[in-house]
C-alpha cells in the first residue's frame, strides 16, 4: 500500500469485509493482520520484489521517524541497510540515551555501525561500551571508552551543552565499568558532577546516575543510602520510560533488603526484577537470570525449600560467569548447597559443590576458587569435621 493514494480507502474496505485485518485503535490509524497472512506476504514480497524490500524499509523508517516511534524507526533503517539513517534517527532522538532506553536490541544495531556513520554523533558508541559492560566484555569496554575520551575533539560537538551532557554520560559510565572492575569509588564524586551541570540532566541519564550511584553506596556497605537512590530510579512513575536501568536496580535492591531483613520489600523487588528483565531483554537474559537465582534466595530464606529448590536447578545450567554477575554464581551456589545440606545432609551439600566446580572453565574455576573454598569449610565445620576443614581451607 506505500505509496498509493488510495491506500487508506482499500485498508477501510478490507476491514469492512473482514479480510484478515483487525484495527487497533478507535481512530482507524493502526491496523494489525492476521499473523499467517502476514508471514504469507511477507514471503511472497520476498520472492517477487526482493531489490525493493530496503528500499521499503527506509521508507518505513522515515515514517516511524516522523511520528516520533524511535525503535521502530531504528529497526527498519537497520533492515534497510542505511546506517547513517540509524545514527540521525538517534541523535534526533537523544543520542545514546535513546538507545539506553529502547534497551539492548537498539544497542546492538549500534554496536553494528560502522565508524563513519558514527562521526556526527560520538556520543553513539557509548550505547556500545554500556552493551559490552552488561555482556561482561570488561576489557573491550575499557579499550573502547579510553580511546573515545581520547580521540573526540571538541569540535565535534555543536554546542558547550552538547560537550557537557557528553562528558557527564562518559563519567556516568565510566563509574559503572570501574565498579564491575572491582574498583572502590565515592558515590559523591559522580553526585557532585550531576549536581554541577548548568543543564537538566535528561530522565535516562538521571536514572542511570541514580541506579550507579545507589549501587556503589550497596557495594561499599552503606544499604540505607543505596535503597535511597535506588528507589529514585524504581519510582519515577510519571517521569518517563526508564525500564532497561530500573530492572538493573530492582536486581541489586532485592539484595539490600534482603541484607536488612525486609523480605515483604525484598519479594517485591524481585518480582519487579524479574518481570522487568523478561519485557526488556528475554527470558533467558542474564538479568532474567540473575533475578530468579536471587528469587531462589529469597525463597530459601522464607524456608520454601522445595520452590527454592525448583527455581535454582532451572537456572543453575544457564548462568555464565561475568566479572559483575559474580555474586549470581555466589549466591547460587550457597543456596543450593545449604538446601542439600538440609534435605540431604553434608555429603550431599559438598558433592553439590564439586559438582558445581566440575562444570567450570579454568578461568572460571580460578575466579570462583576462594569462594567454593569458603563454601566447604562452612560446611565441613558444620558438618563437625573440624581437621578436614582445616585441609579444605
Amino acid at each position: 500500500l506505500d505509496g498509493k493514494l488510495d491506500g487508506w480507502g482499500f485498508i477501510e474496505n478490507c476491514v469492512r469485509q473482514g479480510l484478515l485485518m483487525t484495527p487497533l485503535d478507535a481512530e482507524g490509524r493502526w491496523y494489525t493482520l492476521h499473523r499467517l497472512f502476514r508471514e504469507f506476504l511477507i514471503e511472497r514480497w520476498t520472492r517477487i520484489a526482493p531489490q525493493a524490500i530496503a528500499d521499503t524499509h527506509r521508507r518505513a523508517a522515515h515514517w516511524f521517524r516522523e511520528e516520533k516511534l524511535v525503535q521502530e524507526a531504528v529497526r527498519h533503517a537497520d533492515l534497510g541497510e542505511d546506517s547513517d539513517l540509524v545514527a540521525e534517527i538517534l541523535t534526533e532522538a537523544g543520542g545514546w540515551l535513546a538507545a539506553l532506553h529502547g534497551g539492548p536490541a537498539l544497542m546492538r544495531i549500534i554496536a553494528g555501525l560502522p565508524q563513519s556513520s558514527l562521526a556526527s554523533d560520538p556520543s553513539l558508541r557509548l550505547g556500545h561500551v554500556y552493551l559490552l559492560i552488561q555482556d561482561g566484555e570488561l576489557p573491550a569496554a575499557r579499550r573502547m571508552l579510553d580511546d573515545l575520551r581520547q580521540s573526540v575533539p571538541t569540535e565535534s560537538f555543536g554546542t558547550a551543552h552538547d560537550r557537557a551532557f557528553f562528558e557527564l554520560s562518559v563519567e556516568a559510565v565510566d563509574s559503572l565499568l570501574l565498579s564491575y572492575e572491582g574498583k572502590i569509588l565515592r558515590p559523591d564524586a559522580l553526585r557532585a558532577l550531576r549536581e554541577s551541570c548548568a543543564f537538566d540532566v535528561p530522565i535516562e541519564l538521571d536514572a542511570l546516575i541514580n541506579n550507579i550511584i545507589g549501587y556503589l553506596h550497596f557495594s561499599n556497605g552503606d544499604i540505607r543510602s543505596a535503597i535511597k537512590f535506588g528507589r529514585l530510579v524504581t519510582d519515577n512513575k510519571g517521569r518517563g520510560n526508564v525500564e532497561f536501568v530500573e530492572a538493573y536496580t530492582n536486581i541489586w535492591l532485592t539484595e539490600a533488603y534482603l541484607q536488612l531483613g525486609e523480605t515483604g520489600n525484598a519479594d517485591y523487588r524481585i518480582g519487579l526484577a524479574i518481570a522487568l528483565s523478561d519485557r526488556n531483554f528475554g527470558t533467558e537474559s542474564a538479568p532474567a537470570i540473575a533475578g530468579r537465582v536471587f528469587q531462589s534466595e529469597l525463597l530459601f530464606e522464607q524456608k520454601d525449600l522445595a520452590r527454592a529448590r525448583s527455581q535454582l536447578s532451572a537456572q543453575l545450567p544457564k548462568i555464565g560467569l561475568n566479572d559483575q554477575w559474580f555474586n549470581v554464581y555466589a549466591t547460587a551456589y550457597r543456596v543450593g548447597s545449604e538446601i542439600a545440606l538440609i534435605e540431604h545432609g553434608p555429603d550431599a551439600a559438598l558433592a553439590f559443590l564439586k559438582d558445581a566446580a566440575a562444570n567450570l572453565s579454568a578461568d572460571e574455576l580460578e575466579k570462583m576458587a576462594s569462594y567454593l573454598d569458603i563454601l566447604r569449610t562452612d560446611l565441613l565445620l558444620t558438618a563437625g569435621h573440624e581437621d578436614s576443614a582445616r585441609t579444605a581451607f
